[in-house]
Formats: structure tokens, C-alpha cells, sequence
């Protein structure tokens, strides 16, 4: 029924848009509205940058090893909370897979593994788009195999086009290349929006 419901979509608009608010035609919101609507869903390393005093030091293995389980249980509870609530699928932003934040070595040893197997369950429930957060560094190619039905990321941040994403993935693709299946600029939640996406009004 998804791939249905995709499929309608591209052949309806032509070039059709995700992006946070209703005058997009996959909308990211904070509550379920007329047109397609996503929830914005942060990773579990999304969350544990979130919640760190100084979310612009890279986290140590062992830092990241005591963070992330609850994390984990924290977005796998925002996925199974967003079937409940009538949102058509989820929007999982993938934050922190860039040497910023991560080692390759941390990256895939210790959160590649979590993300697939929330993604995994995110796509049995509806639309997924995986929404790669993150500059020239980030490790697309890593992430390039997780389960989702739309792949998003910055192609303009990333110097990456739509050709390459393609050769490393099938499905359909979100950036601001005309390439690409969707429209997507790759820009993050207004901070009121944030709050309120993330609990914290």
C-alpha cells in the first residue's frame, strides 16, 4: 500500500516536495493534518547529541555505549507512538554519522546495527524517509543501505548528486538535485517547531 500511495504521488505532482510544514506535499509536522504527514523522528544518536552539555565534543566509546540504549528505546518509542496517532509515516533524521560526532569504527560497530533494525520496523508501519543531517564529512556511503522507502540528504552540503546516491541504493531519492524523485533542501525544524517535536513546550 505504500508503494502504492509513493507511486500515486510522483505521478500526480511530478516532482513532489518533503519538508516541514503543510505547503509541502510530504509533510513533517507535530500533529497528524490533512495532507500526508510525517512525525519527525531523531535518531538514537540524534538524541544522545541532543541531551549532551557539550554536543560539539566527539563522543568517547565509552560515552557512547552507556547513551545510546535508552536513546534507542526513546526513538523506538516515538515510531510505534506515530502509527498510533495518524501519522502516514515517520521522518527519521539520522544525526550524528560524521566525524564531528563519530568515528567510522564507532559509527558502525555501535549505531549502524540500531538504526537498521528501528528503520526496519518503521517501514512495516508506513512512509519512512531516511533524512541524512549532516555536512561534507557524513558518512553517506555507510548509511546508504538502511531500510527506508525515500533516502533524503543535502546535496548541496554534501557535494553529493543524485547519480551517486543511486549507485550505492534503489528506492526513491530526496534532494535539491532535479535528479532526484523529490524535492528536499536538507534544512532542520524551526527551534519552536523543535521543541515542540521533541517534547520540550
Amino acid at each position: 500500500m505504500t508503494a502504492v500511495l509513493l507511486s500515486e504521488l510522483i505521478t500526480r505532482y511530478k516532482h513532489p516536495t518533503i519538508g516541514y510544514g503543510s505547503a509541502f506535499d510530504l509533510a513533517v509536522c507535530d500533529a497528524p493534518r490533512k495532507s500526508l504527514s510525517l512525525r519527525e523522528v531523531l535518531s538514537p544518536l540524534g538524541l544522545a547529541i541532543d541531551q549532551r552539555p557539550t554536543p560539539a565534543i566527539p563522543f568517547s566509546t565509552e560515552e557512547l555505549e552507556a547513551a545510546l540504549p535508552a536513546c534507542v528505546e526513546a526513538t523506538r518509542e516515538q515510531i510505534r507512538g506515530s502509527a498510533a496517532t495518524g501519522f502516514k509515516g515517520i521522518f527519521y533524521r539520522l544525526q550524528g554519522a560524521e566525524p564531528a560526532h563519530v568515528t567510522p569504527m564507532q559509527y558502525g560497530g555501535l549505531v549502524l546495527e540500531a538504526d537498521r533494525e528501528l528503520l526496519t520496523e518503521a517501514v512495516n508501519l508506513g512512509i519512512t524517509v531516511l533524512s541524512i543531517d549532516g555536512g561534507a564529512e557524513c558518512y553517506l556511503d555507510v548509511v546508504s543501505d538502511l531500510p527506508a522507502q525515500i533516502f533524503a540528504w543535502d546535496s548541496v552540503t554534501t557535494a553529493t548528486p543524485d547519480s551517486e546516491i543511486r549507485e550505492l541504493r534503489a528506492g526513491y531519492t530526496a534532494s535539491a538535485d532535479p535528479a532526484s524523485d523529490f524535492g528536499f533542501s536538507g534544512m532542520t525544524p524551526p527551534p519552536t517547531q523543535k521543541d515542540e517535536l521533541y517534547g520540550r513546550v
